[in-house]
């Protein structure tokens, strides 16, 4: 039995490599071709001192990137945080102080929120853009791209997990006062997954449309 969110990804690289996994626009995403960047992600964010349980913030409109970027941090042992990029500025700021992010999974076409991340009291030290943007990072930040990304091995990292580990964090709205982090592991997540598939008899042949932010937990 499945233990970790991002085995669903490998499991279904392995099953069918060539099917539709991701479905944007034009643009399609395969299983293997979506599990060999995720492989790529993670292993730049181990290369570079990312360890299990660390923080990453999401930070990037949903696209064919963005699951990749997911499934990178879970397979690099670390915990995805998903920042609503149309929120204000201070509240992101809170959010990014309050996980202590020091990494940012991003679009180089939101270079100019970087900054006022940073300003708001975000903690980066490190950005990753996913879309090949070409973007220079703050002052002080260290900046990868698709460049580095394509330097890295295709092979999952070895890193050990559990099913209690934390996968994401989202945070409320924080209406009664400050924005508070709901952790949710991996065994969280495959809850859902699971009663999903059931409930709705899933199989290989059907497509579903995704609508809901990142940072909103169905």
């Amino acid at each position: 039995m499945t233990k970790l969110l991002h085995l669903l990804l490998e499991e279904a690289a392995a099953r069918f490599p060539e099917r539709p996994a991701v479905v944007q626009g034009e643009r399609v995403g395969t299983y293997a071709e979506m599990d060999r960047r995720a492989n790529q992600v993670a292993q730049l964010l181990v290369a570079e001192g990312v360890q299990a349980g660390d923080r990453i913030g999401l930070f990037i409109d949903k696209s064919v990137e963005a699951v990749v970027g997911i499934y990178g941090i879970l397979k690099a042992g670390a915990t995805y945080v998903p920042l609503d990029f149309r929120a204000p500025s201070p509240r992101l700021g809170y959010i990014a102080g309050d996980c202590d992010l020091a990494w940012l999974v991003t679009t180089g076409k939101k270079t100019k929120q970087w900054g006022e991340l940073m300003a708001a009291g975000a903690p980066l030290k490190n950005v990753l853009t996913m879309d090949g943007f070409d973007a220079a990072p703050p002052e002080g930040v260290r900046g990868f791209g698709t460049n580095d990304l394509e330097r890295q091995s295709e092979e999952p990292v070895a890193v050990e997990m559990t099913a209690d580990d934390l996968a994401y964090i989202l945070y409320t709205s924080g209406s009664t006062g400050q924005p508070k982090g709901v952790m949710l592991s991996h065994r969280n997540g495959l809850a859902f997954v699971e009663w999903a598939t059931n409930e709705l008899s899933l199989t290989s042949e059907d497509r579903l449309s995704s609508h809901a932010p990142f940072h909103f937990d169905l």
